[in-house]
């Protein structure tokens, strides 16, 4: 019997991996100006990050925590962060000759849940393969590990490719397919939302459950399910655990009570506990987060630089 074949299409190439870069720029961090020849893709983890090209003089680009950018290459930009928390930011450079990547360029992303799943599986792999600090201001360049596991180059690359064919679909989706809410309706939402995450914030140090506040607020389980991932792209209660972590984070840099300290503080029931929800929201372990904040302190290559009313004219 003969058996017909089909050859499977490959919407996206990479060429080639440039840099896998993954840090947090203190609040008055800028970068003047670079070239780059390759695609950059930013991701936003936390803070706000603002971004400027050569081909957006009057507009910059300004991302907020969970947003994507894809800058093209072969032009100048400079970047900084945008008020008075840290900037979070993940970048990957890459080569790529794909005429669909015109079509994601310069597009602001909200990240839902699986493509944030897939940026911290490329973070993961990647720290395993590279010598490279991708918790380091100063390193740039990628030099492989011995020992790398099997495949690991290749998920990365693989990861990359799904995250953009996720960005494609999400970039087509027609408004059908997109839930829709009525003027007024939307506006009730936006607003509880508003006072469901201040709640959140006054009860931060409490192991909150989605029947205490949905009883709190008198809303519907799914309703509020709803809500949260249009406003957030999470559940209510992972959005609630991203707060914690949050703080979490603020503590630590603030450097004022050891880790334990800061767990009990914020009403974890162990330290073990509190490492491993750290490690799953943030990639890194409390004392590996540490490390790197002490790190870039010392760090030469880590310049900040005060952003002045002189700067922004």
């Amino acid at each position: 019997m003969a058996y017909s074949t089909i050859e499977l299409r490959e919407e996206f190439h990479i060429d080639n991996i440039t840099t896998i870069h993954h840090f947090e720029y203190k609040s008055d961090f800028i970068f003047k100006s670079e070239y780059h020849d390759f695609w950059t893709l930013f991701y936003v983890e936390d803070g706000v990050f603002e971004i400027s090209s050569s081909s957006k003089k009057d507009s910059a680009i300004l991302l907020e925590k969970n947003h994507l950018y894809l800058q093209s290459p072969n032009e100048h930009y400079s970047y900084r962060s945008v008020g008075n928390e840290p900037a979070v930011v993940f970048t990957i450079g890459f080569y790529s000759k794909d005429v669909n990547l015109d079509i994601l360029a310069k597009e602001d992303f909200f990240c839902n849940p699986q493509i944030k799943t897939i940026i911290l599986s490329i973070a993961s792999e990647s720290s395993l393969c590279f010598t490279s600090r991708v918790d380091s201001s100063s390193i740039y360049y990628l030099e492989r590990k011995f020992n790398q596991p099997f495949g690991g180059e290749q998920l990365i690359v693989l990861n990359l490719k799904t995250l953009l064919i996720y960005l494609m679909r999400q970039t087509c989706a027609s408004e059908a397919e997109e839930t829709l809410y009525d003027s007024e309706s939307l506006k009730r939402d936006i607003l509880l939302f508003d006072r469901i995450t201040n709640y959140y914030m006054e009860h931060i140090t409490e192991h909150l459950k989605i029947e205490k506040i949905c009883q709190e607020f008198s809303i519907g389980r799914s309703h509020l399910q709803r809500i949260f991932r249009n406003q957030t792209g999470m559940g209510a209660i992972e959005y609630f655990c991203q707060m914690r972590i949050s703080v979490a984070r603020q503590y630590i840099r603030d450097n004022n009570m050891s880790l334990t300290d800061t767990s009990k503080a914020l009403g974890y029931t162990s330290i073990h506990y509190f490492s491993k929800q750290f490690k799953k929201i943030t990639g890194m372990t409390p004392s590996e987060y540490k490390t790197s904040i002490q790190s870039a302190q010392k760090d030469p290559l880590y310049q900040q630089i005060q952003w002045t009313k002189e700067d922004n004219e």
